[in-house]
């Protein structure tokens, strides 16, 4: 059985299922009761080490609304406001959920490191540039974009970069910094993957 026949029979996300496998966060009881049955088993087996599918164990995590989409592209009229959407870090970032927001990248300025589709989460009340750290701006057209931020030693002034080399560094200017990424949920096939660093992300690309 693939993880979206799961998911399907589960009712939930198959990016919820990834989460469950690799222990990233909890199994409701109901949600459990239907994988269970699903897999004609019982939630013993399901979840008794060391033969278990699923490890049944406390993960503190919380909640964190997804506001929007930025681009990782060409910066295209991209705000889409999504206050039903949330995701769960882990509550290892340190910081009070009231006080991060997360939003879906589009595009591919980012990778490898972030893909179309990921998921972000930033610190607004952090502004202040530092260098190689990813920052969301928003520019004076309206576009809203995740660049790292570099000090250029040449001319004296902050500018945007991309992690893919096929986009150009661009001066910072008058972009307003709207806050600093400290934290990434992704997917990848079965795997799902989470960073967080409350002091700022360090991309490698």
């Amino acid at each position: 059985m693939t993880q979206e026949d799961l998911a399907t029979a589960a009712l939930v996300t198959r990016s919820s299922v990834a989460s469950y496998e690799t222990n990233r966060s909890n199994v409701p009881d109901d949600v459990l009761a239907r994988i269970a049955d699903s897999l004609k088993t019982s939630i013993t087996e399901l979840t008794t080490e060391p033969t278990g599918l699923m490890q049944v164990r406390p993960i503190p995590m919380m909640r964190v609304p997804v506001i929007g989409r930025v681009a990782a592209g060409d910066g295209a009229f991209n705000v889409d406001p999504d206050p039903d959407d949330y995701i769960e870090v882990p509550t290892t970032l340190s910081i009070p959920a009231e006080q991060v927001l997360a939003w879906k990248v589009e595009g591919d300025s980012m990778m490898p490191d972030l893909e179309d589709g990921d998921t972000v989460v930033f610190r607004p009340s952090v502004t202040n540039p530092r260098n190689r750290r990813a920052y969301l701006i928003r520019c004076p057209d309206g576009a809203v974009k995740l660049k790292l931020l570099v000090w250029s030693q040449i001319t004296g002034d902050w500018h945007t970069r991309s992690l893919n080399p096929r986009y150009e560094d661009h001066p910072l200017g008058d972009c307003q910094v709207l806050g600093m990424m400290v934290g990434y949920y992704k997917v990848r096939g079965t795997g799902v993957f989470t960073a967080i660093d409350p002091e700022g992300l360090l991309l490698q690309g």
